[in-house]
């Protein structure tokens, strides 16, 4: 029998696995050999219709507006990131891109523990909402010395640095921000034909753990209740609300110097 019925308000993760291969025995479903992704492999939110299995799908309580549950799935991803990165108490905490998924970031560094969240982001806006979601401090990469500033908080280095920008420019650099023994997490995903340059002598010397952050392993309920519970804000992050029937501007805004996240209304 199924837990739901039409008219429900759900929210899914939308990642459909294959429960056999080796990956998924191993619990590491997310990393399924036959992952089929909705918007990617199978239809998404584009479509008239789609579908989903229902071991996916989620209830959203009454008082979640659909405004918010639509960060259940970005939400889902930055609370993997952050598990993956076992933030303790007392961290000190450097988030390079201060987007949606930075500001989500930000936050979940703060609620993890972390005594020092800093936040570099070139975009004044950006920065501002960063410090309204937890940043303790904020950093302008144009005008300011990244590592000077951490070092200012930590002399060290930080704990963990989370490059969120998806940027092979930023990428590399964020290596040399962490302290010895610390945590680089990659979490932006970059240019799939881009390298970039690392000097291993140095992760090696510092013993540095460099990590990378894909989809939301068993996120998504964890989601829905942070957001039912308020523990997470999201209506700052919504930059523009556009008409469904303006909904190619998205292409048109995306990635502008203004924007943060982009809500259409389906209304």
């Amino acid at each position: 029998m199924s837990n739901f019925k039409v008219g429900d308000r759900v929210t899914v993760d939308p990642n459909r696995v294959c429960h056999h291969c080796d990956y998924c025995h191993m619990g590491k479903e997310h990393l399924c050999t036959n992952l089929s992704s909705m918007g990617v492999h199978i239809n998404g939110a584009d479509a008239e219709y789609c579908v989903m299995v229902e071991s996916n799908i989620y209830h959203i309580p009454d008082h979640v507006s659909f405004e918010e549950a639509a960060f259940c799935e970005p939400l889902a991803c930055a609370i993997h990131g952050v598990e993956l990165a076992q933030i303790h108490p007392g961290d000190t905490v450097l988030v390079i891109g201060a987007g949606g998924m930075g500001n989500l970031i930000t936050q979940l560094a703060a609620r993890a523990g972390a005594a020092n969240v800093l936040v570099s982001e070139p975009i004044q806006r950006r920065r501002e909402v960063a410090l309204e979601n937890g940043a303790t401090h904020v950093i302008d990469p144009k005008v300011q010395d990244v590592d000077a500033e951490i070092r200012k908080v930590q002399k060290i280095g930080a704990d963990v640095v989370f490059e969120v920008a998806g940027s092979p420019k930023l990428q590399g650099p964020a290596v040399y921000y962490a302290r010895k023994a610390g945590t680089i997490m990659w979490f932006g995903c970059a240019p799939a034909d881009k390298n970039i340059e690392v000097n291993p002598f140095y992760v090696n010397d510092y013993e540095l753990h460099i990590m990378g952050s894909f989809n939301n392993q068993f996120a998504t309920a964890k989601a829905v209740s942070m957001l039912a519970s308020r523990k997470i804000r999201v209506d700052n992050l919504i930059s523009h609300r556009i008409a469904l029937k303006d909904y190619l501007d998205v292409f048109k805004l995306f990635g502008g110097p203004d924007t943060i996240k982009l809500m259409v209304n389906m209304e």
